[in-house]
């Protein structure tokens, strides 16, 4: 089971870190993918075939720091841009947990330091104590936090997956600060009154709130995970078909004007398709002068005699038009006196469409086009 969780954290992270690299300005993808990243790391040193391999310093460290960042993608997610104010005041109080931690262990004697979190059998011991105090103070603070940024968020949210997502991790949020209070409560009682006060061991419990609370934390981080790369695939799947579709009427006018290249990141199809459809619309433009109203005229009146549908007669006239202006630019004639301009999709209202939508246009548009048609 627990290989299974491990692998898909490990490929959620791939994927979220190049999610972060496509849109390098989202802070709150960067946070999720730095979270899954710890999960990862986390349950792979924690699993080891010969047992855990994270000391006990780093370990309580490495909660606190995870727990930090699963809270600061919630004040993210709520509060946007004006979070990062209040991302830095969660800073400072993970660092004094940090640093409240790291003192406890170091100022503990050496014979302590390897029983150090064992507070069923050492919690009346000073550096037992306050060792473990702070970080579950924190953890139960975090996940509180998380449990009630989930409330404030999710009324807003419309999608079901994402909506299933943000119940189960707030349940897993809410039972990590059930364990991590009983936690707390029994380790305060061991260290103020004595083993003895705390007749059952709590441990089991504590253990398993927390534990299926991890759990139900991980399960709500992987289900958006799934969900997008299902809702991915065919997506990708579109945008290549619609490059390749693009690819002649783009690499003629990219050869006409080199100049309108984008100096853009663009590593995944969507970011290539919309930095394509960008510098075709734009050579489109420049080409403008260049597009002959009687061109136009007898390239409809042909299609209309073929007996094309309207839509089937626009698309092929600004083909037309396409190749004679490529053509007419190349052999250095003079602009027609007559111009017209290609129809661009506008959306209701006159205000202009989604680059998507646009995209759509230019692939019906580069069906028509026919590259070897224009002379080099």
């Amino acid at each position: 089971m627990m290989l299974v969780i491990t692998a898909v954290l490990c490929a959620g992270a791939v994927l979220l870190w190049i999610q972060t690299y496509r849109a390098p300005e989202n802070v709150p993808i960067r946070f999720f993918a730095l979270s899954i990243t710890l999960l990862s790391v986390g349950s792979v040193l924690r699993n080891a075939p010969g047992g855990s391999l994270i000391p006990v310093l780093p370990n309580n460290l490495l909660n606190i720091v995870n727990a930090f960042v699963q809270l600061s993608f919630f004040v993210s997610v709520q509060l946007g841009r004006p979070g990062i104010r209040r991302i830095r005041w969660e800073l400072v109080a993970a660092v004094v947990a940090s640093a409240l931690v790291v003192a406890a262990y170091l100022s503990a004697p050496a014979d302590v330091r390897p029983v150090i979190n064992d507070t069923a059998r050492f919690g009346d011991r000073t550096p037992v104590f306050l060792f473990s105090v702070p970080a579950l103070a924190y953890l139960v603070y975090a996940a509180g936090s998380i449990a009630y940024r989930i409330r404030r968020i999710l009324p807003v949210v419309t999608r079901r997956v994402l909506r299933i997502s943000l119940v189960v991790i707030a349940v897993g949020a809410v039972l990590q600060v059930l364990g991590g209070a009983i936690a707390l409560v029994t380790s305060t009682l061991r260290y103020t009154a004595g083993l003895g006060t705390v007749p059952v061991d709590m441990r089991p419990i504590t253990g398993a709130l927390v534990v299926t609370g991890f759990l139900a934390l991980v399960v709500g981080a992987i289900v958006p995970l799934v969900d997008g790369v299902i809702r991915e695939v065919p997506r990708i799947r579109a945008q290549r078909a619609a490059l390749r579709t693009l690819e002649p009427l783009w690499r003629e006018l990219h050869t006409e004007f080199p100049e309108l290249a984008l100096k853009m990141r663009s590593p995944g199809p969507g970011r290539a398709l919309y930095r394509r459809v960008v510098e075709i619309r734009d050579g489109l433009v420049l080409l403008g002068p260049y597009l002959d109203a009687a061109v136009a005229r007898e390239a409809a009146a042909r299609e209309r005699g073929a007996g094309g549908s309207p839509d089937e007669v626009a698309v092929s006239v600004q083909a037309t038009l396409v190749r004679d202006a490529l053509r007419a630019r190349r052999a250095g004639e003079q602009p027609p006196a007559e111009v017209v301009r290609l129809e661009q999709e506008t959306a209701p209202g006159g205000g202009t469409v989604d680059w998507r939508d646009d995209a759509d246009t230019l692939v019906r548009l580069a069906r028509r086009f026919d590259a070897a048609a224009v002379p080099g």
